[in-house]
């Protein structure tokens, strides 16, 4: 029997540690204290105390980590539930696979959905606002004509064609400058 190396020795201490409850639990409550007292002494660091760039990463390593996670809870499950020898060929889908993005719903799609009409609602909400101050500028603009209309002056008439031209032709030849 050849030695066991380094690795297959812990391991086969933590699978001995693991049988018996009482030293489990010990364990357990060692392992707790090991962290407070790290945590004490910052060297783990909570993620409200991270800076924005660290908080992205330790949540991309988070979602890596998950991601793993998964991967091999699936793969395992799916080896516990089907026999290695004499495995039949799989069955052919019910719908054709252009159909199945539409058959099962997506997260991300609802989200994506849920996007585009937050965002189209601020945009009709910012046309409506825009569409407001036009209306506004143009009862302004009437108001300021009115009230140069009111006005008595020489050359009452010629700012009067200006602003009924809307300032295409001027009528300035009664000025007196224009007689020389």
């Amino acid at each position: 029997m050849a030695a066991k190396s380094k690795r297959e020795m812990m391991a086969a201490k933590r699978a001995k540690t693991k049988m018996d409850p009482e030293a489990h639990q010990a364990y357990l409550k060692s392992e707790r204290e090991r962290y407070r007292k790290r945590k004490e002494l910052d060297k783990i660091k909570d993620i409200t105390k991270m800076s924005e760039r660290e908080k992205r990463s330790q949540r991309n390593t988070w979602r890596k980590c998950k991601r793993e996670h998964r991967r091999k809870r699936n793969e395992a499950a799916t080896e516990a539930t089907t026999p290695e020898l004499f495995t039949p060929e799989p069955t052919p889908p019910r719908q054709p696979q252009e159909n199945i993005e539409q058959a099962v719903p997506s997260h991300q799609k609802g989200a994506g959905r849920r996007k585009i009409r937050r965002e189209e609602k601020r945009a009709y909400r910012t046309i409506n606002k825009l569409q407001d101050k036009v209306k506004k500028l143009e009862n302004k603009v009437k108001n300021y004509q009115r009230q140069a209309k009111k006005i008595s002056m020489p050359g009452k008439d010629d700012i009067d064609h200006i602003i009924n031209d809307g300032g295409k032709q001027p009528h300035l030849q009664s000025c007196e400058f224009n007689k020389f």
